[in-house]
């Protein structure tokens, strides 16, 4: 046997328990979710434009005229049913870095968190403020904020909401959002 078919055979043998766990022996594996599993978090997400931050001295908007700089990534969330619906908890980093216009090396952000209902209406919103210390010019911190989803009239479904988040930004902050 040559050494090309000798290669063939054992990458063939190595994907057959792939190809199984796609079906294709008759033993099929669902990737759909059950009802327990849809009632157990909610959607999450960060609104557009708000999960990044820029600040700048003055009127100026180049790179000597940045203070600070923020982000929110790594957005997760992991809940358990209660007998009312499910706890939720939101985890993300929250990033920042200084500019050459910074003063501080403690970089201070507001940032929301808000519930939206399947028709995109904010059904309750609240703001946090954290500090993330930037020594060396950078730094993260990682937030956790609790939620609380409920069921539905029959207590069998989440009512349908999403969580989102984002940085509380002025209307200046957005603009340059949007356009940059």
């Amino acid at each position: 046997m040559t050494s090309y078919r000798r290669a063939f055979l054992t990458l063939s043998l190595m994907g057959l328990p792939l190809l199984a766990g796609c079906g294709i022996f008759g033993n099929q594996v669902s990737l759909e979710l059950t009802d327990e599993d849809k009632q157990r978090c909610p959607a999450v997400g960060i609104v557009a434009y708000t999960g990044e931050i820029t600040r700048f001295r003055g009127e100026g908007r180049t790179t000597q005229d940045v203070i600070n700089r923020g982000t929110i990534s790594e957005l997760k969330v992991s809940c358990f049913n209660t007998a009312s619906g499910v706890d939720a908890t939101v985890s993300f980093d929250v990033s920042a870095s200084t500019g050459p216009a910074a003063t501080s090396d403690t970089v201070n952000l507001d940032y929301f968190v808000v519930m939206i209902d399947d028709e995109d209406k904010p059904l309750e919103r609240d703001i946090y403020s954290i500090s993330v210390p930037t020594s060396g010019g950078a730094g993260t911190v990682r937030q956790h904020v609790g939620v609380q989803v409920p069921f539905d009239g029959g207590g069998e479904r989440l009512v349908d909401q999403e969580v989102m988040i984002g940085f509380q930004l002025t209307r200046d902050e957005l603009t340059y959002n949007v356009h940059r």
